[in-house]
């Protein structure tokens, strides 16, 4: 058995929150750096942000198996691509709505993971 399957989900922490905010800093920058060299990106900033957030959600989990970014990593990527999605056919996402989702879908998971991930 690999060292990966013995590795059950864990509680978020410090450091793997710092490690969270450390690829979500590198993710996001490097996306900030396309909008200068493309400024046409500049109209999907939110899905940007979503989908930095995932990144961070998903690298974080693959290294710290924190149990809450197994669920807000997907839901931060389909937040990104209904975003984008929005943009690029010009309809009408109500962004204050897809982040009122997103923060509650945030909320639920830390919940679960206080409520599931502290029993393992």
């Amino acid at each position: 058995m690999s060292e990966r399957d013995a590795k059950s989900a864990t509680c978020t922490t410090a450091s793997s929150l710092c490690y969270w905010a450390l690829v979500f800093g590198i993710a996001f920058g490097l996306f900030s750096l396309g909008e200068l060299v493309w400024p046409g990106l500049r109209s999907y900033s939110n899905a940007l942000l979503f989908a930095a957030a995932g990144i961070a959600c998903a690298v974080n989990y693959r290294r710290n198996c924190t149990y809450h970014c197994a669920i807000t990593g997907p839901l931060f990527f389909i937040a990104a691509v209904v975003l984008a999605i929005g943009v690029h056919r010009g309809w009408a996402v109500p962004a204050a709505l897809v982040w009122a989702v997103v923060l509650l879908g945030v909320g639920f998971a830390i919940l679960l993971e206080r409520r599931f991930a502290a029993l393992r």
